[in-house]
């Protein structure tokens, strides 16, 4: 191999690694991007979960009370059939 040919492929070489080194730092940068609204977005997830366990447990607490409003109207309704078939 003939020095300017040796030259030139270690010119190649050169612009090469720097070539894959900006490749690597302009990646890295995208990869930080990635990573901070990724990490915006789980911080969001975390804040529904927490409001979504909260109405769930709000709606828990509704269904026990309609389940006991549901069982004393039944009761009332019963006492007022009764009542209606001994006045007849």
């Amino acid at each position: 191999m003939s020095f300017p040919e040796f030259s030139r492929k270690q010119r190649q070489h050169d612009n090469d690694i720097e070539s894959l080194y900006k490749l690597a730092a302009e990646t890295k940068q995208r990869v930080d991007v990635i990573d901070t609204k990724v990490s915006s977005m789980l911080d969001v997830q975390r804040d529904h979960s927490t409001q979504l366990r909260r109405v769930q447990t709000v709606l828990e607490g509704h269904e026990a009370r309609f389940t006991a409003i549901d069982s004393r109207l039944g009761e009332i309704l019963e006492l007022l059939r009764g009542r209606g078939s001994e006045t007849r």
